[in-house]
């Protein structure tokens, strides 16, 4: 992408091809992995 203007346009194509068919996003972890995961790192 050169420009934001550019950026914008490939985030909306984005979002409505994604639109066509959305699914849920579902934690894999709970939150409690995923702060040890963090520490650790």
């Amino acid at each position: 992408m050169a420009s934001a203007p550019g950026l914008v346009v490939a985030i909306d194509r984005y979002i409505a091809h994604h639109d066509i068919d959305p699914k849920p996003f579902i934690w894999a972890k709970s939150a409690g992995d995923i702060l040890r995961a963090l520490i650790h790192a």
